[in-house]
């Protein structure tokens, strides 16, 4: 047949078409620190350097601290073989799995010079945060099939127990989230050195797969965004976003941690764990039921996980994708059909279900889980397996996978370019995995993207009758890579892939199958399921101790429980306003800040009164946009007396606030400041109680009949309780707030 020709020539080595190689022997790199040799791979022509250092090993003192840079060797090492991956959770050491695997891996044709200039391809590989998923990335095919014009980069970073281990004891004597330094380590070492392999630091886009591609999204948003020029493009590919967890909620996995390996009680824990012996680490180094499940099975299969650390991730995803806080580049988007069907269980009954989300998410609430079954009703059964199991593949894969996959595209189309953002659902159709009820499987696109057999093992029919997608597939990367826009240099037989700005704000996206490829709008109904999962009630990760949800679980749009303190308000204020925002027919386009956060296990919040007036102005700019763009002037949302002018706050109402977190004077006593209470200038004392954001709020032009429906229960959100008295009147308890 002629796909299966297609494949063999696809698959096997062209020698006929390969230049003429200028020279026989093997590379050599002098990257200033080491000069490493590589390997000539003739038939592909490509250069490799496989194995080479990029930060010294983080063993000993250096175990749980930010990656160092490597040490000056003398002789010239041999680069020939790929490196040992990380170690991870339940995995044991052996010759290919080390705590000392801190290796880059750099594929380059083998004509390059270091004048070359070409663009770069810097591959992040996933494993869940728990592993690295394969050691053996290869991008010979792609860049044959590239025409010889770019180079390939993977690399291993930490991952499980010596990647994500989180405490206030590790923030004080090491570094939190030192897997993420070590791909940022990478990233530096790449505009160090990539030159000197061909390579343009000026040109670099990163892609990554699974938690590689979460990894890439939090280069997106690092340092609150911060743009240090490190790469100008982004191609997240099946986008992983599990729970999102502060510091103080990791804690309980530093004690469970510190007890297995026997440091518990050491009179320095964290020495302890530094001397500890790879035994004890593996023995500690396991994914266990978290607290408050209500069973230990099953049990959420991602434990160890990047933390909101103040610094590298300030803040949830959403929350800064939804506010624009990340770096503004083109992005390609990309998910497969069927992401979850591998991580599930196999439930029979909708309680079955339910008990997954409980174990998995043990902060939802019961009303959370019932919301979740209604929205993911029983479904069309599927082979080998129970009537639930498809409700619950769909839901947990849209948590985790599809809804932050459209989160990032729609962000970006919204605060960058929506021209410069594509998105694609795969759905290669396998007759193996349709056969087995698992449908386009997670990650299943890689082997289309670098070729099968060059990224671990590989379905079987990608050599015969779903060949055809592979060049569709791997010169759309080729081409974003080459020149930030995947139609440039697309394979022939490849349809035009329009942007996601061609869909309006619903957003279209590409469908790719095997001879059945072509552009979709995103459907009406996964729309309507990620708003329901953003919206669903939860616990703001900026407080909470521990937020056991995955972000579109939670949604950060809460105000946490015996949190009573203004700022608590204003940000649950700017939640809501967001989630109007994304309900109107047109959104509007502001970008509110992130409040400086509360220190850990403390009420105290860091903030200035800089910080809360210019969150203020933002938050009624992006209030008076919405007004304007509603033919009632929003009357009927009652965002028309919901400002925060003067007549709500008090004269002067950037001013005036002093102490006020510790029940001072709520004029601050500095004679600044006018009072609270509806701007009468008086400064008067609040008796320690915090300032009353909605003390003049008027109601009479609020339409009851929504406030009686979704606008109550929005309002609940950001904890509000509205009552209607049978006289016809209005009370509001904020907390103990109370206003009538």
């Amino acid at each position: 047949m002629w796909y299966q020709i297609l494949a063999q020539l696809f698959i096997l080595s062209r020698a006929s078409a390969l230049f003429i190689l200028p020279k026989l022997e093997n590379p050599v790199v002098d990257l200033t620190y080491a000069k490493y040799e590589g390997i000539r791979d003739r038939a592909y022509g490509v250069d490799k350097y496989l194995g080479m250092r990029y930060a010294e090993a983080p063993l000993g003192d250096l175990r749980f601290r930010a990656p160092q840079d490597p040490g000056l060797v003398a002789d010239i090492q041999t680069a020939q073989e790929f490196g040992a991956i990380c170690l991870g959770s339940d995995q044991t050491p052996s010759d290919n799995i080390s705590e000392d695997c801190l290796f880059v891996n750099v594929f380059t044709p083998s004509n390059a010079t270091s004048n070359s200039k070409l663009p770069v391809w810097l591959y992040i590989q996933g494993g869940g945060y728990a592993s690295n998923a394969d050691h053996d990335y290869d991008g010979s095919m792609v860049i044959r099939e590239s025409g010889y014009n770019i180079i390939f980069v993977n690399f291993n970073y930490r991952v499980g127990v010596l990647g994500f281990l989180a405490s206030e004891q590790i923030r004080a004597d090491g570094d939190l989230n030192v897997g993420l330094l070590d791909q940022r380590k990478l990233l530096w070492w790449v505009q160090e050195h990539i030159s000197k392999f061909g390579g343009d630091p000026s040109r670099v886009v990163i892609q990554g797969t699974s938690a590689g591609s979460g990894s890439v999204t939090h280069h997106l948003t690092a340092y609150g965004g911060r743009d240090e020029e490190l790469f100008v493009g982004a191609a997240p590919q099946s986008n992983f976003w599990p729970s999102q967890r502060t510091v103080a909620g990791a804690e309980f996995q530093f004690d469970r941690f510190a007890n297995d390996t026997g440091c518990s009680e050491a009179t320095d824990v964290m020495a302890c764990l530094r001397s500890a012996d790879l035994e004890s680490i593996v023995a500690g180094d396991t994914s266990q039921p978290l607290p408050g499940a209500p069973t230990n099975e099953p049990f959420n299969q991602f434990y160890w996980l990047p933390v909101v650390d103040g610094d590298f991730i300030r803040g949830s995803l959403y929350d800064q994708f939804e506010r624009g806080q990340f770096v503004k580049v083109p992005v390609l988007v990309a998910n497969t059909n069927d992401e979850a069907s591998v991580f599930v269980t196999n439930p029979a009954t909708p309680d079955e279900m339910a008990l997954f989300f409980r174990n998995y998410f043990p902060r939802l609430t019961e009303s959370e889980v019932k919301q979740i079954l209604q929205t993911y009703p029983l479904q069309d059964p599927l082979p080998q397996h129970e009537a639930w199991y498809p409700s619950l593949s769909a839901a947990y894969g849209d948590s985790i996978f599809l809804c932050p996959g459209y989160e990032v595209a729609k962000a970006a189309a919204r605060h960058f370019h929506s021209d410069k953002v594509w998105n694609y659902r795969f759905n290669m159709q396998d007759p193996s995995n349709i056969q087995a009820g698992l449908g386009t499987i997670h990650a299943v696109d890689t082997d289309a993207i670098l070729g099968p057999g060059f990224a671990g093992g590989y379905a079987g029919s990608y050599l015969n009758i779903n060949a055809p997608i592979i060049p569709i597939t791997m010169h759309y990367y080729i081409s974003f890579v080459r020149s930030a826009d995947p139609n440039k240099y697309k394979h022939e037989t490849a349809p035009v892939w329009e942007s996601w700005g061609n869909g309006g704000a619903q957003g279209r996206r590409l469908k790719l199958e095997t001879n059945s490829t072509f552009m979709e709008n995103i459907p009406s109904l996964q729309i309507d399921r990620s708003y329901a999962l953003l919206t669903l009630l939860g616990t703001s990760a900026y407080a909470a101790p521990l937020v056991e949800r995955t972000s579109v679980w939670n949604g950060n749009n809460g105000i946490p429980n015996g949190s009573k303190n203004l700022l608590d308000y204003l940000v649950g204020l700017g939640d809501y306003i967001q989630k109007i925002n994304k309900a109107l027919p047109v959104s509007v386009d502001v970008d509110l800040p992130i409040l400086p956060g509360k220190r850990d296990n403390s009420e105290d919040w860091i903030s200035s009164e800089d910080d809360i007036a210019n969150y203020i102005d933002r938050l009624q700019e992006y209030i008076d946009k919405i007004i304007a763009s509603l033919p009632d002037g929003g009357t009927k949302l009652g965002l028309s007396e919901l400002g925060l002018s003067k007549r709500t706050w008090g004269n002067g109402h950037h001013r005036g606030w002093g102490n006020w977190n510790k029940n001072e004077n709520s004029n601050g006593g500095n004679g600044q400041g006018d009072n609270n209470q509806g701007g009468n200038g008086q400064g008067q004392n609040n008796n320690g109680q915090n300032p009353n954001p909605w003390r003049n709020f008027n109601w009479d032009n609020v339409d009851l009949s929504i406030l009686n429906g979704n606008f109550r229960d929005l309002l609940k959100k950001i904890g509000i309780n509205v009552n209607v008295p049978g006289n016809g009147g209005l009370s509001l308890d904020l907390g103990g707030l109370s206003i009538e």
